[in-house]
């Protein structure tokens, strides 16, 4: 699919989503990888803690431009078959995860997309609720049957305290500018023995290392944040979570 290239404006300076700090780094500079700008995106490392973002960031209404329609459109007929295929085994995949400490109960995905996991989910036992800021994913996890779709920020839903089982954010935290709010408010949402589960991008990885602007999880600008072990450890420490186990291998990438 072709696109208009437009150039995005100079975005505006961020301090570290983390920590708060100032005093940074360049780390890397890339273009986006659909060519809908012109624009070089800079990521940066904080001095202070370490975490890797991008500063400057484009609007809110400019980053609206980077999640289009075909970002979560269906692929091609001639290849739908192979791709909904390698989707049953992710959603599978993800679900067994879970499956491990809980059966079933209430769950809540941040960034869930068109809701294709949720779904998944709800054809299990579970009871599915979703975040997704982006209208296009809104109104497609919207109209699957069964699941209670919120189309704003985490922050704004007003959801109840302790009302989850687990939540999940799958490929999502990378997305979130304010990631300690927003782990925050995940903690107050969990009840006493519920669970997170995140799945995201480590840029201390070889292969970051070997592909550079190429690696796929790179995807700037929508990537706000890059992280390792090391920086995602310590803002969920902030946000007073605890980490119970971290895999560094996934069989959907």
């Amino acid at each position: 699919m072709s696109r208009i290239k437009t150039a995005v404006i100079a975005g505006e300076s961020v301090p570290c989503g983390v920590c708060g700090g100032v005093d940074t780094k360049p780390f890397f500079s890339c273009g986006d990888p659909d060519g809908i700008s012109q624009k070089l995106f800079t990521l940066v490392r904080c001095s202070d803690c370490g975490l890797i973002f991008v500063n400057p960031r484009p609007s809110p209404a400019e980053m609206g431009s980077f999640y289009f329609q075909a970002y979560y459109k269906k692929p091609r007929k001639y290849i739908s078959w192979c791709v909904g295929f390698f989707d049953a085994v992710i959603q599978s995949y993800r679900r067994m995860r879970i499956a491990g400490s809980r059966k079933s109960g209430r769950l809540l995905d941040v960034g869930c997309g068109n809701g294709a996991f949720l779904a998944h989910m709800s054809r299990h036992g579970w009871e599915g609720w979703g975040v997704e800021t982006s209208p296009d994913g809104v109104g497609m996890a919207a109209a699957r049957p069964g699941l209670r779709v919120f189309g704003k920020p985490l922050l704004n839903c007003g959801l109840p305290a302790g009302h989850f089982d687990a939540v999940t954010l799958w490929h999502s935290i990378e997305h979130i500018p304010n990631p300690v709010e927003v782990l925050r408010e995940i903690r107050r949402l969990l009840n006493d023995d519920g669970l997170l589960f995140l799945a995201l991008p480590n840029i201390g990885g070889w292969d970051f290392t070997l592909f550079k602007g190429r690696w796929f999880h790179l995807d700037l600008p929508r990537h706000l944040n890059q992280y390792t072990p090391e920086t995602i450890a310590a803002v969920l420490e902030k946000a007073g979570l605890e980490v119970s186990r971290i895999r560094h291998f996934s069989w959907e990438y």
